[in-house]
């Protein structure tokens, strides 16, 4: 009858045990896909207004990538797209809109490792800060059996674009001219939004952007004042 009991506490022993483990190994499986240890990235930039340069769009590391469509959106206030150049033999285009850039591709066979996607252009247009806000549209692997949908971590980048300490310099191209007097008078008409650098375009310093500081401009350009504020 002890051998019996024993026996039975063994079965019971042995069970549990192996309810452990499966049950152990479960978060486990889980837990893979929806991390999978891939990053989606795009690069950051700091610049002054005028100036270009070019983040690029990252993936890692990526087991098997069998097809991407990925854009890259953009405040169009701040940046304009200027260029963009594929990788991995994919296609690019930076003009999708006044906002936005693609990139996409596709590999039969699919692609592994830490793969750069893109290169993207852009040429600051006005001083602020905007994000390279990553929007994807297709990310699979290369499945033969069906292609599977990837889940990356999205790591979205930025573009700092800094302005002038130049008063008058409105045009932020580093010089006060007639062009920066032009400017302000098409932004007091209401034909623009904004200057490309706002705080540069109260030369008189009361506080507001008008005429008078476009007046002001033309002065100092003709050499009748010598100085911003006069």
């Amino acid at each position: 009858m002890r051998r019996s009991t024993a026996a039975i506490a063994a079965i019971v022993i042995v069970v549990t045990a192996g309810a452990l483990v499966v049950g152990g190994a479960a978060p486990t499986d889980a837990a893979g896909p929806a991390g999978g240890g891939v990053t989606l990235s795009m690069e950051s930039l700091a610049m002054e207004v005028g100036e270009s340069g070019s983040a690029t769009l990252n993936i890692a590391v990526v087991p098997e990538l069998g097809a991407w469509t990925i854009d890259i959106e953009f405040d169009p206030l701040i940046l304009e797209s200027t260029g963009c150049t594929a990788f991995q033999g994919g296609v690019c285009n930076e003009h999708l809109s006044d906002s936005s850039a693609r990139v996409t591709g596709a590999s039969a066979r699919g692609i592994a490792g830490d793969l750069d996607l893109g290169s993207f252009t852009f040429r600051c247009v006005a001083a602020g800060t905007s994000a390279l806000e990553i929007d994807i549209f297709v990310l699979t692997d290369a499945d033969l059996g069906g292609l599977n949908d990837l889940f990356p971590i999205v790591v979205d980048g930025e573009a700092v674009c800094s302005g002038t300490d130049l008063i008058g310099d409105a045009s932020c191209d580093g010089v006060v001219n007639p062009l920066d007097a032009a400017l302000i008078l098409q932004l007091s008409a209401g034909l623009i939004n904004t200057l490309p650098c706002p705080d540069a375009g109260d030369t008189s310093g009361d506080g507001t952007t008008n005429p008078l500081d476009a007046a002001l401009i033309l002065q100092f350009s003709a050499g009748l004042i010598g100085s911003l504020p006069p």
